[in-house]
């Protein structure tokens, strides 16, 4: 009976510093080019400005379980290099949640959607019009987010890295596709945020 009340102490004493930090919100920069196109040698163009996208990181912890929606902005170009559209890719994740005194470890899974605005056109959500689109249609375009993640906490800051990973199609592919929600490794990508608590 010691022996488990040491241990429960050892255990309150570890991760009740981190519980302060219920909230937390931060810039984040992430590195989309962790698979290179064929033919391509793996550092051609490894820091090239485009491999890189930012944006904003904002969690919600609750004891052993974290709330986390995050987006990337950027534009997509084409062969010519010029912009075709500027994308926001979004995602909401519901982890679960180890906090330590100076580690945590996250893992999850959750949605991954995007708005896109062409050059000469509207806005879009999931590929879907955003002024016709149904709820039930933006669904399901949506793709599962599968996470992995740590962080080191330092005091009311905190450094953020995950490894966000999409399913290979839509919760309701296009016709003649397979469904397959197995995660895409192809499309992963690392994000980096610096998160302050509130």
């Amino acid at each position: 009976m010691k022996r488990i009340v040491i241990l429960v102490s050892l255990l309150i004493a570890l991760v009740a510093p981190s519980f302060a930090k219920v909230f937390q919100i931060g810039p984040s920069i992430a590195y989309t080019k962790l698979n290179p196109t064929p033919n391509e040698a793996y550092f051609d163009n490894l820091w090239n400005a485009n491999n890189f996208e930012y944006g904003a990181d904002m969690r919600l912890n609750l004891a052993f379980f974290q709330l986390q929606a995050a987006s990337r902005f950027g534009s997509v170009k084409n062969i010519e290099n010029v912009a075709d559209y500027f994308h926001i890719d979004s995602a909401i994740t519901f982890n679960a949640h180890l906090p330590l005194t100076v580690f945590e470890l996250n893992s999850g899974l959750g949605f991954n959607f995007d708005f896109r605005k062409a050059n000469e056109g509207s806005w879009m959500i999931s590929s879907l019009n955003i002024d016709d689109a149904r709820a039930i249609d933006i669904l399901g375009r949506m793709r599962l987010l599968y996470r992995i993640g740590g962080a080191i906490n330092l005091k009311q800051m905190s450094i953020a890295i995950d490894y966000m990973v999409p399913s290979s199609t839509t919760l309701i592919p296009d016709s003649g596709q397979a469904f397959n929600i197995l995660p895409d490794a192809s499309k992963g990508y690392i994000s980096v945020a610096l998160l302050f608590g509130i």
